[in-house]
C-alpha cells in the first residue's frame, strides 16, 4: 500500500508541475512500476479504465433515468466494439479519457440533482474541477467535453453561475496557467494538417463506428419510431430535467469539436467519439427506457451483446496496427551493422519492441528527431527548425560514411509526418535508397531500405 501511494504521489505531481507529458503516460509510467512493462502490463492500463467506465456511465444513467436506463447505458458502453472496445486494447490515452468523461458526468448529474436540495458545497466543486484537469491533462480535446457539461448545467439549470460551471471554469484556468506553453505550441503545431473537416460520410462513419452497422441502424430506427409515435409522451420524457441535460451534454460534445474542425480540424471518427460515448450512452439509455416497453429494450441489449461478443474475437484475427510483426519483419531482414531510424512518434513503440524482440545489439538504432519536444517546440519558431534540419543533415552523413543498410521507419500522411519527409529527402539526396518495404504499424506506414554507396548489395 505504501508504494501505490508514493507511486499515486509521484504521478500527480508530476503531471501539475506541467512537465509536458500527458497524465495517461505518466499514469502508464507508476503502472509500469507495479505491473513491469509486457504487452499485456501496458494494455491493462486501459482495460482497467474502460471497465470502471462502464461502470461509471451505468451509475450516472442510472441518476439520469433510473435502473433500466443505467442498465441499457452501461450495455451501450461495454458493447462499442470499433470505438470503445478498441482503445480499451491499446495501450494509448483514449480509454483513459472515457473513464474521466463519465467520471466527470456522474459529477456533474450528482450536482445538478442536489443543487435543488441544498446549496451547493466547496467540496464536490473541487473534485469535478480536479476532474476536469486531468481531463485536460490526458488530452486536449477533452475541452469539448468540459464546455458540453458546463453548458448543460447552465442551461437547464438557467443560471449562468453554478456549481458546474465554477468547476469548468477553474479546470481551464489552471490548465492554462500550468500549461499554457504547451497550448500556444500545440495550436502551432502542423500535427493535423492531414485531417480534414468532417464530411457528412465522416459523421455517418463516427455513428456506424460506435456500435457497427447492423444495431447502430435498427437501434435508431427504434429510436425514431418511439420518438414518433407518440409527441406527447416524447415531450414529457425529454422535459424531465437530468434527461435535458443529457440531451443539452451530448448535442454540444458532438457538435463542438465539429464546428471546430472548419477552422482547425480535431474531430477524427475512429478517435473523438470514445470521450463522447459516455454521454450518447446515457443518453440513449435514458431516452429508451422511458419511451420502449422492456421487450424492446431487452431485445436491443441481448442484440448489442450478441454482436459485440460475435465481433470482438474476430477483430484478434487481425491486429490493425502490426507493429511488432512489422519491427520482426525488418530484424529478420536486417544484419550486423545495420541502422534502424524511426521517425516522429513512431520512436516509441518500435524503439520498445525492439527491446522485446531481442534485437541484436550490432543492430544500431536511432531515433529523428532524437527528442520529440525539439520538434514540436520548433514549430512555434519556423526559424528555429533550421536546428533540426542539422540535425537531420547530421545524421544522414553519419549513415552515408557507414557500410550497413538503414531501415527508416516513416509516415507518408498524418501526425509529425514531416519528420519523415525531411529524412527521406535526406537520405534519398545522400545514399542509394532503392526499396521501400510495404510495412506498418504505429505512426509509420513504410519502411524505406537505403544503403551508402560502399555498401554490400542488397
Amino acid at each position: 500500500m505504501a508504494n501505490i501511494v508514493r507511486l499515486s504521489w509521484s504521478v500527480l505531481s508530476e503531471v501539475l508541475r506541467g512537465d509536458n507529458v500527458p497524465f495517461a503516460y505518466v499514469l502508464l509510467k507508476g503502472w509500469t512500476a507495479l505491473f513491469g512493462e509486457g504487452e499485456w502490463a501496458l494494455r491493462s492500463l486501459s482495460v482497467a479504465a474502460y471497465s470502471a467506465a462502464v461502470v461509471l456511465t451505468g451509475l450516472a444513467g442510472r441518476r439520469v433515468g433510473g435502473p433500466t436506463a443505467g442498465l441499457m447505458a452501461a450495455t451501450l458502453m461495454a458493447t462499442s466494439t470499433k470505438i470503445g472496445l478498441a482503445h480499451a486494447a491499446t495501450a494509448r490515452p483514449y480509454a483513459l479519457l472515457a473513464l474521466i468523461a463519465s467520471a466527470a458526468m456522474l459529477q456533474s448529474v450528482a450536482m445538478l440533482q442536489s443543487a435543488r436540495r441544498e446549496r451547493a458545497r466547496v467540496a464536490p466543486v473541487v473534485a469535478l474541477a480536479l476532474t476536469h484537469l486531468l481531463g485536460l491533462f490526458t488530452h486536449p480535446t477533452y475541452v469539448f467535453v468540459l464546455v458540453a457539461y458546463g453548458a448543460a448545467s447552465t442551461l437547464v439549470r438557467r443560471a449562468l453561475v453554478n456549481a458546474a460551471s465554477v468547476a469548468a471554469l477553474i479546470a481551464v484556468a489552471a490548465y492554462g496557467t500550468l500549461w499554457g506553453p504547451v497550448v500556444r505550441a500545440t495550436l502551432a503545431m502542423q500535427a493535423t494538417s492531414w485531417m480534414s473537416p468532417p464530411s457528412v460520410a465522416d459523421l455517418k462513419a463516427a455513428y456506424l463506428l460506435l456500435w457497427g452497422t447492423g444495431p447502430g441502424l435498427i437501434m435508431l430506427g427504434v429510436l425514431a419510431a418511439l420518438l414518433l409515435a407518440d409527441l406527447e409522451r416524447t415531450r414529457e420524457a425529454i422535459a424531465a430535467t437530468p434527461r435535458r441535460w443529457a440531451l443539452v451534454a451530448a448535442a454540444v460534445a458532438w457538435g463542438l469539436p465539429i464546428a471546430v474542425s472548419f477552422w482547425k480540424p480535431v474531430f477524427l471518427a475512429s478517435r473523438t467519439p470514445v470521450m463522447l460515448l459516455p454521454a450518447s450512452a446515457v443518453l440513449l439509455g435514458a431516452v429508451l427506457s422511458a419511451l420502449a416497453r422492456r421487450l424492446v429494450l431487452v431485445t436491443l441489449a441481448a442484440l448489442f451483446v450478441l454482436t459485440a461478443a460475435l465481433v470482438a474475437p474476430a477483430g484478434g484475427r487481425s491486429d490493425p496496427v502490426p507493429t511488432p510483426q512489422s519491427v520482426r519483419e525488418v530484424l529478420d531482414l536486417a544484419t550486423c551493422g545495420d541502422t534502424i531510424v524511426a521517425t516522429g512518434l513512431a520512436n516509441s513503440p518500435i524503439e520498445y519492441y525492439l527491446r522485446r524482440l531481442n534485437a541484436r545489439s550490432c543492430v544500431r538504432f536511432v531515433a529523428f528527431p532524437a527528442s520529440m519536444r525539439n520538434w514540436t517546440g520548433r514549430l512555434a519558431q519556423p526559424a528555429a527548425m533550421n536546428l533540426v534540419r542539422r540535425e537531420c543533415r547530421e545524421l544522414v552523413e553519419g549513415l552515408a560514411g557507414g557500410r550497413g543498410r538503414v531501415w527508416a521507419f516513416v509516415l507518408s500522411r498524418g501526425t509529425v509526418a514531416e519528420a519523415s519527409a525531411m529524412l527521406s529527402d535526406e537520405l534519398h539526396r545522400a545514399l542509394s535508397c532503392t526499396g521501400r518495404l510495404p510495412l506498418r504499424g504505429a505512426y509509420f506506414d513504410a519502411v524505406l531500405v537505403c544503403k551508402a554507396a560502399s555498401s554490400r548489395p542488397f
